[in-house]
């Protein structure tokens, strides 16, 4: 019910060697499993079973759950990549995330600062559009020191029953920068910022990042919609 678990024990398991200093070059990533915990696991799980670190996935594909229903079970359906408690130091470079039921990325944990995730990396990487949201940065009232640059949001909020739709979630965690990417419009607003208290400053950046505003329907069509439609976000703090 865990999918894909890095550094997972149990006999048998591909991956359970796999804890840290890593290159994962031109992999794909799949499950087949229809009870993935939506709140719990994805196809890919990092953290669970391993304190994962220093892993760099480059020219990867995670591919979205096929398995029978491919909706999992737990809240909101099935994650690409799930991190929970103290992972850190993880990069993805020019990967590609299917289309998801929850979410592309969740970056997780309890909240207490000796187990927060820290240290992504994503670049130039594309996403495809997700149930929820893409990125959902969920470690705690803790600075996550991120970034996210060069990539492309084919969009979000697709489920229709798929709470909070948004391209990235940032559920009180911060110290994240947003370094020109291109964001297609989905079903919701395209940040999600959530749980900070009032006086709190949230270091949230976007920097030279586009929101493009795309009709899918055309898309799949070959034809551009609102060509020229663009909010761009210069130096933004959030």
């Amino acid at each position: 019910s865990l999918g894909n678990v890095m550094g997972d024990s149990s006999p048998g398991s591909d991956l359970r060697a796999y804890t840290h200093n890593v290159l994962f070059d031109g992999c794909t990533f799949e499950a087949t499993n229809p009870n993935i915990l939506g709140d719990q696991a994805g196809v890919l799980t990092l953290g669970r079973a391993a304190k994962n670190y220093n892993l760099t996935f480059r020219n990867c594909t995670f591919k979205r759950n096929v398995g029978p229903g491919s909706g999992g079970s737990g809240w909101g359906g099935v994650n690409g990549v799930k991190s929970i408690y103290g992972v850190h130091d993880i990069t993805f470079e020019r990967c590609t995330f299917e289309e998801f039921s929850r979410f592309s990325v969740e970056v997780w944990s309890s909240g207490d600062p000796g187990r927060r995730p820290y240290n992504f990396a994503f670049y130039d990487c594309t996403f495809e559009p997700a149930g929820s949201q893409c990125i959902s940065w969920s470690g705690g009232r803790n600075p996550l020191d991120s970034l996210v640059s060069g990539c492309v949001f084919k969009g979000y909020g697709t489920l229709e029953d798929g709470p909070n739709g948004a391209c990235m979630e940032f559920a009180r965690s911060h110290h994240i920068v947003i370094r020109g990417c291109e964001i297609w419009t989905g079903n919701g607003g395209a940040l999600n910022v959530n749980g900070f208290q009032t006086v709190s400053y949230t270091h949230l950046r976007a920097h030279e990042t586009v929101l493009a505003l795309v009709c899918r329907t055309l898309l799949e069509k070959k034809q551009h919609f609102y060509p020229n439609s663009y909010l761009r976000y210069w130096n933004v703090v959030i």
